[in-house]
């Protein structure tokens, strides 16, 4: 059993902030309502300290889902209408793919990185991991469709992550008992089972035409209610896969469901279940994020940052 204790609180004037990337000995934060202003938390002293990151003239802040990772000194940043901007000691950069759309960058080296590409058109929409090579020109390899269940983008929502010493990434589903393995080739490696038995997304979708300024109709898709989910975030750390479970357990009771969070821990290599702990909710509050590095397991609970020592 993970054993583990409370070390150091950090209080943050309001909720609206979340993991910029992977900490290693600093955690960087991202400011919700101004992107390009960041916190860097240390750790061990509880200082925080604001950085601002410098970013092209012509990288469009408003473009919606900006995202960043970040390798060494070079930072990943994408937004909603195919931009990338790459900041670093040498310079920054940028780059614009015509009528693309992603999110959920991770960087496999300064010139390379994968994001999670929506693809839509009259015949199908469908989410797909896509590889980009940054050079004088952005150069768009090879793709890794993920499969649907449903309509394609609800159905396969989830969250990217990439564990730069295996070299390997994973895509956890929201709305399945699932996760995937794949190389750096988005070839796959594996797909592995949760211990929650949803295997198939309990997701419908809702069509219906919205009119837009222009007059013009598009037709739209949204969800019926709020669909079960399954996986509520997840992170990598030392050839481990840690996986927030949105369900309770067979063995759980409500009462104790209501006081804590689930983490359920995979086998990177092969998905193979090893084992669970709880984390205690914090005063009261719901896990939004977690980020396991080194002995540290960081988590965020609405306007606080809390870490705890794992044992």
């Amino acid at each position: 059993m993970q054993k583990f204790r409370l070390d150091r609180v950090v209080i943050f004037p309001d909720p609206g902030f979340g993991f910029s990337w992977k900490p290693d000995s600093l955690i960087y934060l991202k400011d919700y309502n101004n992107p390009v202003m960041q916190y860097v938390v240390d750790p061990l002293r509880g200082r925080i300290r604001k950085n601002k990151l410098v970013v092209p003239a012509s990288f469009n802040m408003q473009g919606g889902n900006v995202n960043f990772d970040r390798l060494d000194t070079a930072i990943h940043m994408t937004n909603g209408i195919g931009q990338i901007a790459v900041m670093s000691d040498s310079g920054n950069q940028f780059w614009k793919l015509l009528g693309m759309s992603f999110d959920e960058p991770r960087s496999l080296s300064t010139g390379t990185l994968v994001v999670r590409s929506f693809v839509k058109n009259k015949s199908e929409s469908h989410l797909e991991l896509l590889k980009i090579s940054l050079a004088q020109q952005v150069l768009v390899g090879k793709n890794y469709r993920l499969p649907p269940q449903v309509d394609g983008i609800f159905c396969a929502d989830g969250w990217l992550h990439y564990d730069a010493k295996a070299a390997r990434l994973y895509y956890m589903y929201f709305y399945r008992g699932t996760f995937l393995c794949l190389d750096t080739s988005l070839n796959l490696r594996y797909k592995a089972k949760t211990i929650d038995t949803v295997q198939w997304a309990k997701i419908s979708i809702n069509m219906y035409n919205q009119r837009l300024k222009n007059g013009t109709a598009v037709l739209r898709k949204s969800p019926v209610g709020l669909p079960t989910m399954v996986n509520k975030y997840f992170t990598v750390s030392e050839n481990r896969v840690y996986i927030q479970s949105g369900l309770r357990a067979d063995n759980e009771s409500a009462a104790s469901r209501r006081k804590q969070e689930s983490i359920d821990v995979y086998e990177g290599n092969n998905g193979r279940y090893l084992h669970s702990f709880y984390l205690p909710k914090y005063q009261g509050l719901n896990m939004r994020q977690f980020e396991v590095t080194g002995h540290n397991l960081v988590a965020i609970y609405d306007q606080f940052l809390v870490i705890y020592r794992l044992e």
